[in-house]
């Protein structure tokens, strides 16, 4: 599924412009430009793209779940992966307690 082509041609089958989309969602134009071209890396985060993607799917009426299942940003090649905690090191410094922050 073609997330950005499927959000632009269901806007414009109802002949709405990004202003009144903008106006109707409170989603910045950009921002809506943005998801309907899968550029989401203009978005101001994963957590951002997948709000705003939601409310525009719900806004017009497209299938959320479906919308949401076919949405992978980032990557999952290029996704953060968590650090192993079995890897982290302390140093003796670290382990200090700072006495301004926590008083004994």
């Amino acid at each position: 599924m073609e997330i950005g082509n499927s959000l632009k041609q269901a806007r414009e089958a109802r002949k709405l412009s990004l202003e009144e989309v903008e106006e109707e969602t409170k989603i910045r134009r950009k921002y809506l430009q943005a998801l309907e071209n899968e550029q989401y890396d203009v978005l101001p985060g994963r957590v951002y793209a997948k709000a705003f993607l939601k409310n525009y799917t719900r806004f017009l009426n497209l299938n959320v779940e479906e919308v949401m299942n076919a949405f992978n940003y980032p990557p999952a090649e290029e996704a953060p992966q968590p650090q192993d905690s079995k890897n982290i090191s302390r140093n003796e410094s670290e382990l200090k307690r700072d006495p301004k922050r926590d008083p004994k």
